[in-house]
């Protein structure tokens, strides 16, 4: 290097490695006094992007675990409710049971009746006014329809003949539902029985039977309702907005159509072309008329008032005499819960939208008239008969009750090993946005004060490399 006057390139070369330590020393200062070793795109352009995902995912999870908290102790608000509902259930059955003895007189059994009654009210409160963070969780206010029993995959019938020894009907649900069994009463003939549940669309539709005489069999019917008839062709289907277009649907439904009905006692008889009509009736009611063709006999039957929520159906039974004749049995049955309401909750807490990253809490409506107990389910304890029927009504609520709190304990497991699933996720996701983000202390320490040497190395050299031009002075004196 040639010894100059006007341009000292040494020191301008030591002037250029300071300022390389100076800028190193200080990018180390900031990562060791921030902890960061990624604080701006410039540091880790690609790191950057991808802790900003991290970042994201963690809240997000962060947040999923503590809705999923939330959603464990909505599940204990209303399972709580429901053990309170369970002890008024227990002591329905009690009071049941106590009016199902004759020791009792009509006026005791109506001063049992008012306590069985109250408890049915209290049921119908505590459903009304359990919620959670203003959200109802008893009373269906969230409602979707949905059947009780399952869609219906088929239903056969032992005989299609009318027996005087009584026949079994059997309907068999799928998997989600339960097989039910009817057997009519001996000597009095059959029972014309419809069965009624909506989807979530709240649409209603009726199936008749395909065959009127043996080995008789009905169309697959799904969660829909089932009519016992004589035509081949299937009802459309309606929209149910209301009892009252029930009422008028089913109306239309029977008028005209024909039954062939034969008696299978020794030399039987069979009558054929028998007439179903719909009759005048009062508001909410189907009244049905049957006549044999060629016959100035009419029998009028009633079907009671039909609920678009399928809490209740009314069915008649229908009665064949020996001589013949066509006659009607009494009072209507009820049967009770063929769909229910549920208060559908959505409990989400992945990171993204996908179905698999939510639950749905369903709670099922539990005031009195869903359960089939009190007053406005036609349920009290005033006979022995209606007590004993109490009891039956009042199991078959427990039952129900308890599923409800069976589906719920088993959706808080669900939740608290989600929970435990998450943490462990978010934990890892931590650790590894944490090895692109944070500084290595002791990597970083060691830079720190290999530039700080370099630095304070450099300075030194500058003040020798600044005396250079002196040199140079002296050769010209």
């Amino acid at each position: 290097m040639a010894l100059a006057i006007n341009n000292n390139l040494m020191a301008n070369n030591v002037t250029r490695n300071l300022q390389s330590h100076y800028g190193k020393l200080n990018q180390s200062t900031q990562r060791l006094s921030s902890g960061l070793r990624v604080s701006s795109a410039a540091d880790d352009a690609a790191g950057l992007a991808i802790r900003e995902l991290m970042r994201s995912d963690i809240a997000a999870l962060g947040q999923g675990i503590r809705n999923a908290n939330d959603g464990i102790s909505m599940i204990q608000t209303a399972d709580g409710a429901l053990g309170v509902i369970d002890s008024k259930l227990i002591r329905m059955k009690e009071l049941a049971e106590q009016a199902s003895t004759d020791t009792y007189t009509a006026d005791q059994r109506t001063l049992i009746n008012q306590e069985y009654q109250a408890m049915a009210k209290e049921i119908t409160r505590i459903a009304s006014d359990t919620d959670f963070n203003g959200s109802k969780l008893l009373n269906g206010d969230q409602t979707k329809l949905h059947d009780v029993r399952g869609s219906i995959k088929y239903a056969t019938v032992g005989d299609s003949t009318v027996s005087q020894k009584g026949e079994r009907v059997s309907i068999v649900s799928n998997k989600d539902g339960e097989s039910v069994e009817v057997t009519n009463q001996t000597a009095q003939g059959f029972e014309i029985k419809s069965t009624f549940a909506l989807d979530d669309k709240k649409t209603l539709t009726l199936v008749q039977q395909t065959k009127s005489k043996t080995e008789g069999a009905l169309d697959e019917v799904g969660s829909k309702v089932s009519v016992l008839a004589d035509e081949t062709t299937a009802f459309e289907t309606t929209d149910l907005k209301s009892s009252a277009d029930l009422t008028a649907y089913y109306k239309q439904a029977i008028t005209d159509k024909k039954l062939t009905m034969e008696q299978s006692s020794d030399g039987g008889k069979t009558w054929t072309n028998v007439k179903l009509g719909e009759d005048s009736a009062a508001g909410g009611m189907v009244r049905i008329t049957v006549q044999e063709e060629n016959s100035k006999r009419v029998d009028t039957f009633t079907l009671g008032k039909f609920q678009k929520d399928g809490t209740t159906a009314s069915v008649a039974k229908l009665n064949i005499t020996t001589d013949g004749a066509l006659t009607t049995k009494g009072a209507d049955t009820t049967i009770t819960h063929t769909s229910t309401t549920y208060t559908t909750t959505n409990v989400h807490f992945g990171s993204s939208s996908a179905s698999t990253d939510s639950y749905n809490v369903n709670i099922g409506r539990s005031d009195a008239t869903s359960l089939g107990v009190g007053t406005a389910a036609d349920d009290n304890v005033l006979t022995r008969e209606m007590a004993k029927v109490a009891l039956n009504n009042i199991n078959n609520a427990i039952a129900k009750k308890d599923a409800s709190r069976a589906e719920l304990g088993a959706t808080q497991n669900r939740l608290s090993a989600t929970i435990e699933n998450i943490s462990v996720q978010k934990e890892n996701l931590q650790a590894a946005e944490s090895r692109i983000s944070d500084v290595d202390v002791a990597t970083e320490m060691t830079e720190f004060n290999k530039q700080q040497i370099l630095a304070n190395a450099a300075v030194s050299m500058l003040s020798q490399a600044n005396n250079l031009p002196k040199m140079a002075q002296k050769l010209l004196g």
